[in-house]
């Protein structure tokens, strides 16, 4: 166990600087927020997360496996999401 501890922490820090970093949905956030007002930026919040816990139900359910395979599926899901933040 003592051996492994270097990658262990080389994992962990990996981890930590891609949970910690702002990502496009941040950028996007800000954009709204300020050409659109704080309401605006929620709705977008609200969506960008409820996006997130739908990725992650299918995740757990094994159907990202499907909408990665399978195109059009990943295509649909993504015009729905379009059409609800619409």
């Amino acid at each position: 166990m003592i051996d492994d501890l270097p990658n262990l922490f080389l994992a962990w820090s990996i981890q930590f600087t891609g949970v910690v970093s702002p990502g496009p949905g941040v950028a996007l956030i800000l954009g709204i927020a300020t050409a659109q007002g704080r309401g605006a930026a929620l709705r977008c919040c609200l969506g960008i997360g409820l996006g997130g816990l739908l990725l992650a139900a299918l995740t757990v359910f094994g159907l990202a496996a499907l909408l990665a395979e399978w195109r059009g599926a990943m295509i649909a899901a993504r015009w729905i999401g379009a059409a609800y933040l619409a």
